[in-house]
């Protein structure tokens, strides 16, 4: 069900203007660009038949250390004007911090990057209740969507079981998928091919990985995830990220509630999910290690700045030199150092171990990600070469034109930025420092 899970999405359209670093100071005139950007986003998407309600955005600029928060809309339907400071969904943009959760134990245990799952998990092929053809997959392949696992989410599968108020283990979701494929066989509209001979966007992949990280770290993957990422996380920046929200009257409320496009609905064809229902509180175990991290556009924004500017994440080092896949070519392995040449944008970009990246001759390599879950989808975009951070949200899940409308944003945000930074530099230059900033 490639537009109810998660996706990567690659920027395709890109204006350069220069990677400057300056030291940059707080700036109303661009605070009141991008709230202006921030509200027209939300007045294009409420155009389409989508029942968006509310947007919000968080840019970090390098010399920066307190993200720049906008938001527009209402949190619900007929509600209250929202706020910077309730949450959203991240979907699968959670899936990195599972790879680097599974890196660090790949680091301190005997557990490798190629170890198949049959000897991690022997039990489950002895006993017929994974198939045969899982039994040679290895967790690279699981990271990188080169294993040809057949994910639980799709539309003949989800809409068979009920994703309302119930908690979910990670067994559970896995046996979804492999009692679909030895009751059906392998075939590729099921995403299910020769482990390591194609490319199929799975989540069954990352529950799997989840699995691996309990066995291995003697801990729940919420423990495990907590220890390793959220707690230091929070020693550091100060912000709180949640995992599988139940959603009790504390967190409920501190929620922008998303709502079901009903493009979505149709291709989901379930009686409990309806078009333009509120799906907020559809329990986050449904996704679990593949997409259950929320909080606010701030929080992801400095989360995003410690995954690639910081060391506090153990794994991380492996996260960017593991190589990566072109989803265009059927899964063709790329090294790190080809990423300029092969992970562009005519190609679509690479993906690997849970991140995206691609290279532009203008802006240099980015790094991007997209979470979309039901009733959210939310982006982030790290331009490496001026350190910038942009992150994006809407209160309702992906259809085409919203992604285009989402992608536009970011342009726009970024031309904003990069319009600034010059502005700033020649400033410093000439000593005018009344020179008004570039729009």
């Amino acid at each position: 069900m490639t537009r109810l899970v998660v996706k990567i999405l690659i920027l395709t359209i890109m204006t350069f203007h220069g990677a400057l670093a300056a030291q940059i100071s707080e700036s109303l005139t661009l605070d009141d660009s991008l709230q202006s950007i921030t509200n027209q986003f939300l007045k294009n998407l409420q155009t389409d038949s989508s029942p968006v309600t509310a947007v919000e955005v968080s840019v970090l600029l390098a010399d920066e250390t307190k993200p720049r928060d906008f938001v527009a809309g209402q949190s619900k339907k007929n509600g209250k004007r929202a706020t910077t400071k309730q949450m959203i969904q991240y979907g699968s943009i959670s899936k990195e911090y599972t790879s680097l959760l599974l890196l660090r134990l790949i680091e301190s245990s005997d557990l490798a990057l190629d170890t198949p799952l049959l000897k991690i998990f022997p039990e489950k092929f002895s006993g017929k209740i994974w198939p045969d053809k899982w039994k040679d997959v290895t967790p690279t392949q699981l990271l990188n969507m080169t294993s040809g696992i057949t994910t639980y989410s799709m539309p003949k599968i989800i809409k068979k079981i009920n994703p309302y108020y119930t908690s979910y283990n990670l067994e559970q979701l896995v046996s979804y998928a492999a009692e679909y494929q030895i009751q059906n066989g392998c075939h590729p509209e099921d995403l299910c091919f020769e482990p390591g001979t194609s490319w199929g966007y799975s989540n069954t992949n990352y529950i799997i990985a989840g699995m691996i990280i309990e066995k291995y770290s003697k801990k729940s993957y919420k423990e495990a995830l907590h220890t390793y990422i959220l707690e230091p996380f929070k020693r550091v920046y100060g912000e709180s990220i949640y995992y599988a929200l139940q959603y009790d009257n504390n967190l409920y409320p501190d929620m922008i509630h998303g709502y079901l496009p009903p493009e979505t609905a149709k291709e989901i064809s379930s009686p409990l999910l309806r078009a333009n229902q509120d799906v907020t509180i559809v329990p986050l175990s449904f996704v679990g290690p593949a997409g259950a991290l929320s909080g606010t556009t701030h929080a992801l924004t400095l989360l995003t700045r410690a995954l690639f500017d910081s060391s506090i994440f153990e794994g991380r080092k492996a996260l960017f030199t593991e190589g990566f896949v072109m989803p265009a070519n059927q899964g063709e392995k790329v090294s790190v150092d080809e990423i300029n040449q092969k992970c562009t944008i005519d190609k679509k970009g690479c993906f690997g171990l849970g991140v995206g990246v691609m290279y532009d001759e203008n802006h240099g390599q980015i790094w991007m990600y997209t979470g979309n879950y039901l009733g959210y989808v939310t982006t982030y975009a790290y331009f490496k070469d001026t350190k910038t951070i942009v992150v994006i949200s809407q209160n309702a899940g992906q259809t085409e034109k919203l992604q285009y409308l989402r992608n536009q944003t970011i342009f726009q945000i970024y031309d904003q930025v990069l319009a600034h930074m010059v502005s700033k530099t020649n400033q410093k230059k000439t000593g005018n420092v009344n020179q008004p900033t570039i729009h």
